[in-house]
């Protein structure tokens, strides 16, 4: 072991000790002083030095890849025009890692979860040691804790639905004869959470005339078809329901299909003739 020591230019003395090796280690330095806070560290090439571009400012926050002074975070890691940034893992060649990815002015900042080895994992998010959110990995969110992909949210959605009314004929079934003036508007709105679809309507200023007069009504058109149990209904709810023969009580979805049922029984309600006739609606249904 061979001890190497420095004096300074009026008091003191820096001390380097290099322990015994085989043969002789050589270093080659920089041939420039680089910038400030920069580390050393060791080249492409065996023994030769270069600067480092991990720097650790006057306040001790490091910066991998960025030299800027506009963040004072403890850890900033750029890219530098690249979009991988930082990566964590559990073993370089098993378990689990975590990626983050930053984009350009507009572009995304993305966090992945995947695996070396094994299963997709979830991605958690913990207060303290208590679990608040799960993205599960084959899709979904859970909440607090809850690891079932059964209850999952996986779809949140807004829109708008076209509603086509209908009534049915024997030999041409359900069909949009019939009516003598289109409705002035025929769009809806409807909100989807998870398996729940919830819908609302005002179809107005339509003629019915004698050729579907007294016929079974529908609206068609839902955005999406409800579930296929036959043993579930959406139940709907009417208001100015002037366009019916007798008092519509409600209605039930069929399908992507509306039908509305006189009040007090289960007789599907039929068109009345004239015009121009009124129709509002709104109810929710579960999908498959």
């Amino acid at each position: 072991m061979s001890t190497i020591k420095l004096k300074g230019s009026s008091s003191g003395e820096a001390q380097v000790t290099v322990a015994a090796a085989a043969g002789t280690p050589t270093f080659t330095l920089p041939t420039t002083v680089g910038s400030a806070n920069q580390l050393l560290k060791n080249s492409g090439t065996a023994g030769t030095l270069q600067y480092a571009s991990v720097l650790e400012d006057s306040s001790g926050n490091v910066k991998i890849g960025e030299a800027t002074t506009d963040y004072t975070y403890k850890l900033t890691v750029s890219g530098n025009g690249s979009t991988d940034n930082g990566l964590f893992m559990y073993d370089g060649n098993a378990g689990t890692w975590f990626g983050i990815k930053t984009g350009a002015a507009n572009g995304l900042v993305t966090l992945t979860a995947d695996a070396r080895s094994g299963n997709y994992p979830p991605l958690t998010f913990k207060v303290g040691n208590s679990e608040k959110l799960r993205i599960q990995s084959g899709g979904g969110i859970s909440f607090n804790g809850d690891t079932a992909a059964a209850n999952a949210l996986d779809d949140y959605e807004e829109g708008t639905w076209t509603g086509t009314i209908k009534h049915w004929d024997s030999s041409a079934g359900w069909t949009t004869s019939g009516f003598d003036t289109s409705p002035s508007n025929t769009t809806g709105l409807y909100t989807r959470v998870g398996r729940m679809v919830h819908v609302e309507i005002y179809i107005n200023g339509f003629d019915v005339n004698s050729s579907a007069t007294g016929d079974y009504a529908a609206i068609s058109g839902l955005p999406f078809a409800d579930t296929t149990n036959d043993n579930h209904y959406g139940v709907i709810s009417f208001a100015h329901d002037s366009c019916f023969a007798n008092t519509a009580g409600g209605g039930y979805v069929e399908g992507s299909m509306i039908r509305p049922t006189d009040a007090g029984t289960t007789t599907n309600s039929t068109w009345k003739s004239g015009g121009p006739l009124y129709l509002m609606l709104s109810g929710t249904y579960e999908i498959n």
